[in-house]
């Protein structure tokens, strides 16, 4: 399964993992594309992944003008807002089971997946954390 993900580095040196990128996902650093500035977080690989390239100015004149392209850039647009709505309800909920049903509901195979302190990194609790939280919930003690 290809799985990327928006990975932030804080001034710390700690990283965390703000969102994770699956087939069929447009898996872009929209703000340095769009604005032309070096963007705050990174893309990474999780898992082996293949991709294309758009030029960012062949993507803007789609995304503008573009016919049947640019309509599917503009849904693909539509429905990561959409998601992006969902994500931050679930990671700003202060629960580690909210934002771990989040990855239940919409990211089977990043739990399948990725390596297990990757998933604790974007729940915001350590491996160790991660591994106590899902004995307790085996258990039904959460």
């Amino acid at each position: 399964m290809e799985i990327a993900a928006s990975e932030q580095t804080w001034m710390d040196g700690t990283t965390s993992i703000a969102r994770f990128f699956e087939p069929g996902d447009i898996c872009a650093n929209i703000t340095s594309a769009w604005t032309r500035n070096i963007a705050s977080d990174d893309l990474v690989a999780m898992t082996e992944v293949a991709g294309l390239a758009i030029p960012d100015d062949i993507f803007k004149r789609e995304y503008l003008d573009g016919g049947f392209f640019g309509t599917y850039l503009r849904i693909k647009s539509m429905d990561t807002h959409l998601f992006d709505k969902e994500l931050i309800c679930a990671k700003t909920s202060g629960r580690t089971e909210v934002r771990y049903q989040f990855l239940e509901q919409y990211h089977l195979n990043v739990i399948a997946s990725v390596p297990q302190k990757d998933i604790a990194r974007f729940l915001g609790i350590t491996p160790q954390g991660l591994s106590r939280f899902l004995r307790m919930r085996k258990s039904g003690t959460s």
